[in-house]
């Protein structure tokens, strides 16, 4: 028959040939001893392998080194590819610019003409409308669009009119062919980043 203390230990009452002695089963034995034996085992396995490991070194050498092999392969790999496929972003600093004189002389000339490589779009001609508020100059007179189609036609009428244009201003909204190589430069962020992740 057991009976079960005030502390949580069990008394056992063993009747056997006229024998009747208490034993006591504490929980707190029982529980150390299962920690004992775990704590064994994991010794045990541990010692296994070991054993294993010392009797197969190859095998766990390259299991050591695999992961250092791959790690410098992956980095060797990013290094060659960002040489062959290097490009330069020209991100210059931006400075700011005190306000423009007006042009005076000659009687006709421009104090900022701008062109255009590519469509017109709607957004270049509200930036310079807003530059010619802020300089105090006519939009259409003072600041005038010179041209509009490519890179050449705003060159020759630079050349054909010296001394007429006192600021020049290029926007680019498709590509700016680069003149005697036959080369292109996109103006577009999104075809620039199409080109940097090939």
């Amino acid at each position: 028959m057991n009976r079960k203390l005030s502390d949580g230990s069990t008394i056992i009452e063993m009747g056997e040939i006229g024998m009747n002695r208490p034993f006591r089963k504490d929980s707190n034995h029982t529980s150390d001893a299962k920690e004992k034996s775990q704590l064994t085992q994991i010794l045990l396995l541990l010692q296994k392998n070991l054993i294993i490991f010392k009797r197969n070194r190859r095998v766990t050498l390259f299991q050591l080194l695999t992961p250092l092999l791959v790690s410098l392969l992956l980095v060797t790999w990013q290094n060659v590819s960002e040489r062959i496929f290097r490009v330069e972003i020209i991100d210059p600093d931006v400075e700011s610019q005190e306000s423009m004189y007006k042009c005076q002389v000659p009687d006709d000339c421009i104090s900022i003409g701008y062109g255009v490589i590519g469509p017109r779009e709607d957004w270049i001609d509200f930036v310079m409308e807003r530059v010619a508020a802020q300089e105090g100059m006519k939009f259409g007179q003072e600041v005038r669009l010179i041209s509009h189609g490519n890179a050449k036609d705003f060159m020759d009428y630079i050349q054909d009119n010296w001394n007429k244009t006192q600021v020049g201003i290029i926007f680019c909204t498709e590509k700016w062919p680069i003149m005697q190589s036959g080369l292109e430069v996109p103006c577009k962020f999104e075809e620039v980043l199409s080109l940097i992740h090939i």
